[in-house]
């Protein structure tokens, strides 16, 4: 295993609404795959019981990941959005296909059939009225394109259309579909200039904003967010100071991990079938004497590339060998 950590443990997730309409918030819980996940409802005393109205039990080899209660059909109660991730499944395998799940008032749901097919393994899902028709649409993260990290799996503008859901990314936003390996998102007016727009981070990526430019997304570079490249898991927009504007805090990798990485001592990903055996593998390197030399060590290496073994004799040849200067391939 030569990923930096499990691309398969990424939740559960957790949202929450009063989905019955007794003015209590309940809430809902993902399952991992092959458990169904939970919807609680509270009670008059504070105490929560399990909903026994689960639709989702039917999805439940899926494993959900991002969760979102808004009224997409504008009935006024709250509906429920649950992508699906991981990576434990194959590449475009049906189970990684995003689910929306209509509520009837009182907090009875049953699946709706109003989104695209879309098979990629997704995390995040916020919702915000993109083209000012009045009901709410969808920004999707892609999360990982299984055995194929750190590539972009797509991401996606899901439009409103009367309550079917239109993906539209192509149109709108089409930087969206390589906007990295997304771990969170947030619609936020941060020019002040009257619509909402998309601030999204990823894994090996700086932060990235979408400006709104009457529905369409385009990518802008901002002087103070340059060399903000990182690992990158969360963000939050609050008006912290009080001035009328958000504010913004964001979520790195941190300090309690062996990667560690600066402006002057980057860290390195690579990432390509260099054994020639029908699968992906990941390099990861950093900077020693000037040169881009691994981090991993040789044993863990060679146990996912055999040949590497066989090229290098000792663990010091390879420690100092250059990722730059060395063909890393069988």
């Amino acid at each position: 295993m030569l990923l930096p950590y499990s691309q398969s443990q990424n939740g559960p997730f957790l949202a929450k609404a009063d989905v019955n309409n007794d003015g209590l918030i309940d809430f809902y819980v993902g399952g991992a795959a092959g458990q169904v996940g939970a919807l609680y409802i509270q009670n008059k005393d504070g105490k929560f019981s399990i909903s026994n109205k689960t639709p989702w039990e039917y999805d439940k080899a899926s494993e959900d990941l991002g969760v979102l209660f808004f009224d997409y059909d504008q009935d006024g109660d709250s509906d429920l959005f649950v992508t699906s991730g991981s990576a434990s499944f194959d590449e475009n395998d049906p189970k990684y296909q995003d689910r929306l799940y209509e509520n009837d008032g009182n907090g009875n749901f049953t699946k709706s059939n109003n989104i695209p097919k879309n098979y990629t393994s997704n995390q995040k899902v916020i919702a915000n009225d993109i083209d000012n028709d009045g009901d709410l649409d969808l920004f999707i993260g892609g999360r990982v394109i299984p055995d194929k990290y750190p590539y972009s799996p797509k991401s996606q503008l899901l439009i409103n259309e009367n309550g079917v859901f239109i993906n539209k990314t192509e149109k709108f936003a089409p930087e969206l579909l390589k906007a990295g390996l997304v771990t969170d998102a947030v619609f936020s007016d941060y020019d002040m200039d009257g619509d909402e727009d998309l601030i999204v981070t990823a894994e090996w990526s700086p932060i990235k904003i979408y400006e709104n430019d009457n529905g369409y997304f385009n990518s802008v570079s901002l002087t103070s967010l340059q060399d903000t490249e990182g690992i990158w898991f969360s963000i939050e927009a609050v008006d912290l100071d009080n001035d009328g504007d958000e504010d913004y805090l964001l979520g790195n990798l941190g300090l309690n991990s062996k990667f560690k990485a600066s402006t002057k001592k980057p860290f390195h990903v690579f990432c390509d079938d260099f054994d020639n055996n029908g699968t992906y593998d990941v390099v990861f390197s950093k900077k020693y004497q000037g040169e881009l030399v691994p981090m991993r060590g040789r044993q863990c290496s060679s146990e996912q590339m055999p040949f590497i073994s066989e090229k290098f004799e000792n663990y010091l040849s390879f420690a100092e060998a250059s990722i730059r200067g060395y063909s890393w391939r069988r």
